[in-house]
């Protein structure tokens, strides 16, 4: 069963990104950075649950990948890719103030996801320990 949820979480994942590639491709912008998020949120449950931790927010995730790259678990860097996806994302979806995202910004939402959940599933594949 833990392994299914793992294996659900990270179908999210490749889901978001097949999303955001897509949303790219057709100029909406906002939609590729708030996919992007997803894919990289939905990629670090994954590991979580991989590494037998419960954890729902935003912010708890966040903080269980800071720990996972303390203790040596994860590569160093790791920490720092949620939050500054998450803050696109808050911006991109919430504050309706700006309005011209760029294909530049939205690329580099979309990268930056993809390096992400690439990590986390080399992490989680089987063989690997």
């Amino acid at each position: 069963m833990h392994e299914e949820f793992v294996a659900k979480l990270q179908k999210r994942s490749s889901d978001s990104l097949r999303w955001a590639r897509k949303f790219i491709e057709w100029g909406e912008y906002i939609r590729c950075i708030r996919e992007s998020y997803d894919a990289a949120f939905y990629a670090a449950k994954a590991i979580l649950s991989h590494q037998g931790i419960k954890s729902k927010s935003h912010n708890s995730v966040r903080q269980r990948i800071d720990d996972l790259v303390t203790d040596g678990t994860l590569p160093s860097g790791m920490e720092d890719v949620l939050e500054p996806l998450l803050a696109m994302r808050n911006e991109a979806a919430y504050r309706f103030a700006r309005g011209n995202w760029t294909e530049e910004e939205a690329t580099q939402a979309l990268t930056t996801s993809e390096f992400f959940v690439g990590k986390m599933q080399e992490i989680t594949r089987p063989s690997a320990k």
